[in-house]
């Protein structure tokens, strides 16, 4: 006889990600990069069951970034992102992805530049969210080691999400 079969959620992997920062000098030329992992925020996970059901409208459409995603005093430190977090610390500046690809079935991708005349030069950055518009609720966030946006130098975050 068989068995209806389900596959119990505890299996299934829940979303992740991928954040890779590329400090650029004013030539396109890269100076620093800084890949890490993000935290997938609860509120997120909850929304994912509004979107299977098409009750969720809005798209992931933004990157926020900020000041204040490390230990008081020492901008290398980053203090690590809670699953509750719903904002940044601080934050500096907002802007619309740029790109949004699909590099593959189960990946999304988001881009976008930084530069002064987004924030005062300079600007140490230390952490960064992905919101949907127009910043509405936070998907995912990151803390990482300074990075200065100079008017010489870009930040450029690129954001991938893995379901």
């Amino acid at each position: 006889m068989n068995k209806p079969f389900s596959i119990p959620a505890e299996v299934i992997d829940p979303p992740r990600g991928e954040v890779t920062l590329e400090l650029k000098d004013d030539k396109g030329n890269v100076v620093s990069r800084y890949v890490t992992n993000n935290l997938v925020v609860s509120l997120f996970r909850e929304r994912q069951s509004d979107w299977a059901a098409a009750d969720f409208t809005e798209s992931i459409d933004e990157i926020h970034i900020g000041s204040g995603g490390h230990v008081g005093g020492d901008p290398n430190t980053p203090i690590p992102p809670t699953v509750s977090d719903t904002v940044l610390d601080v934050s500096e500046a907002a802007k619309t992805v740029s790109s949004t690809t699909q590099p593959t079935a189960i990946e999304t991708e988001y881009s976008v530049a930084f530069s002064t005349a987004d924030v005062p030069d300079p600007t140490g950055i230390t952490e960064a969210g992905l919101f949907t518009s127009p910043g509405t609720f936070m998907c995912a966030r990151v803390t990482f080691p300074e990075q200065v946006i100079t008017g010489i130098l870009t930040l450029t975050v690129t954001w991938k999400l893995i379901f």
